[in-house]
């Protein structure tokens, strides 16, 4: 096979529901948040449960299933920054893959 069937092939095979479904979980991995001893995912809900929940110290359950006693003040703060970075971030590339529509555009 020489150079141009190669790229050829390449072309054809890029595939737009793999390429969504890599960048969503590129942008999941970049909402962990680590917080006293704990990791916790920078969700929609935990950030509105954050902000609903008005106690200075509260435990939540993390990741993993450990309770962790977190500041709430704090850990909101966390919440957001790497709420607002992924979103941002996979925002930025998925405007970026709706304009390809071949392998070769990438």
């Amino acid at each position: 096979m020489d150079i141009q069937n190669i790229k050829n092939l390449a072309d054809t095979a890029f595939n737009h529901s793999v390429h969504r479904k890599n960048l969503k979980e590129r942008a999941e991995s970049k909402m962990a948040v680590a917080h006293n001893g704990g990791m916790f995912k920078a969700s929609m809900e935990l950030y509105t449960f954050l902000r609903v929940w008005d106690e200075p110290h509260l435990y939540l359950e993390d990741m993993y299933g450990n309770p962790v006693q977190v500041d709430q003040k704090e850990l909101l703060a966390k919440v957001t920054e790497a709420f607002m970075y992924a979103m941002n971030d996979w925002y930025v590339e998925f405007a970026k893959a709706k304009l390809i529509r071949k392998g070769s555009d990438v």
